[in-house]
C-alpha cells in the first residue's frame, strides 16, 4: 500500500462529499456543511489550509433518510458506518472510500475504514435543559466507547482524562458489562425526542445550542470550485463556535488535530 498526501487526502474527501451531495439531492435531503467545512467555505471557498477532513449536519429527522439512503445505494466505491452497525462506536456517521485505509487508534480491526467523511445529526432538546441533555448524552457515549475501545480514547491527547479514565476502571468494567446494545439504545432513545424549539449536537464535543429556524432555510456555498448546501444562516453558526472566524488563528494553531496514516489500497 502507498502512504497517501494531503493532497490526496483532500481530493478522496471531495470525491465523498460530491457523492453524498448526489444522494441527498437524489433524496430531497437537507444538509449543511459544518464546522471546519463550513468555515472553509466561507473564509477560503474550500478547505482550510491545514485541515484535512469534511464535517456535515443535518436536523436529526433528514439523518436518519440519509442514513436509509447510503445503505441502499447501489454506488460500491463507498460504504456507511454508523451505530447500526456491530462494533461501530461513534455516534455519528461516517462515509468512507473503499479504495483507501486508514490506520487509527482503537478502530475495530474488523470494520476496514478508509478516508471519511463526518455526518453529524442535529437533535431537539427540550428549552431550558440543554446541559442536562447534553451531561446524559454524553454519559451514555462515554459507556459506548468503554465498551468498544481501549481506555485510552484515540482523539483525546489530554494526559489528565487518560488519568481519569484509569482511575475509574471499576466503572468502566461495569460499563463494558452492560453490553453495546444497552448503550446504543440509551442514545437512540435520548436522541428521539419529539421537536423542539432548540437544538444542539448532543452526540459530539460541546457543540453551541441552535434555534429551529436555522434548519428551514439553505444557500449554495462555493467549496473547491463545486457548490454544497449550507444553512443560509452560516454566519450566526460560525460566529457561536469562532467568534471572529473570518480572523486566521496565529501560524502555531494552523496545524490538523486527526491523528490517523492513509493508505492508497
Amino acid at each position: 500500500m502507498k502512504e497517501m498526501t494531503i493532497d490526496e487526502i483532500k481530493k478522496t474527501l471531495l470525491g465523498i462529499l460530491i457523492y453524498v451531495d448526489r444522494v441527498c439531492k437524489e433524496n430531497s435531503i437537507k444538509y449543511s456543511l459544518a464546522d471546519g467545512t463550513l468555515l472553509g467555505a466561507v473564509r477560503h471557498k474550500g478547505f482550510i489550509p491545514w485541515d484535512d477532513d469534511v464535517d456535515v449536519m443535518l436536523e436529526r429527522n433528514e439523518y436518519n433518510k440519509l442514513l436509509e439512503a447510503l445503505y441502499k445505494d447501489s454506488d460500491n466505491n463507498y460504504k456507511v458506518f454508523s451505530l447500526n452497525d456491530e462494533g461501530y462506536f461513534y455516534p455519528y456517521a461516517k462515509v468512507s472510500d473503499r479504495k483507501t485505509l486508514i490506520i487509527e487508534k482503537n478502530w475495530p480491526n474488523d470494520l476496514e475504514l478508509g478516508v471519511n467523511i463526518d455526518i453529524f445529526p442535529i437533535d431537539y432538546v427540550p428549552e431550558g435543559q440543554e446541559e442536562e441533555y447534553y451531561d446524559k448524552t454524553q454519559s451514555y457515549v462515554n459507556g459506548l466507547f468503554d465498551c468498544l475501545t481501549n481506555i485510552a480514547y484515540a482523539h483525546d491527547k489530554s494526559y489528565m482524562r487518560l488519568i481519569k479514565r484509569l482511575l475509574r476502571f471499576r466503572k468502566v468494567r461495569k460499563n463494558r458489562k452492560k453490553g453495546e446494545c444497552y448503550w446504543k439504545s440509551k442514545i437512540n432513545q435520548i436522541t428521539c425526542l419529539k421537536e423542539t424549539g432548540t437544538l444542539m449536537r448532543l452526540v459530539e464535543e460541546k457543540y453551541p445550542s441552535l434555534q429551529k429556524n436555522i434548519f428551514e432555510k439553505f444557500i449554495e456555498l462555493e467549496f473547491e470550485n463545486y457548490k454544497f448546501s449550507a444553512v443560509k444562516e452560516y454566519d450566526m453558526v460560525l460566529k457561536s463556535m469562532y467568534g471572529d472566524y473570518m480572523k486566521l488563528p496565529p501560524e502555531c494553531e494552523r496545524v490538523t488535530n486527526h491523528d490517523f496514516v492513509a493508505y492508497l489500497k
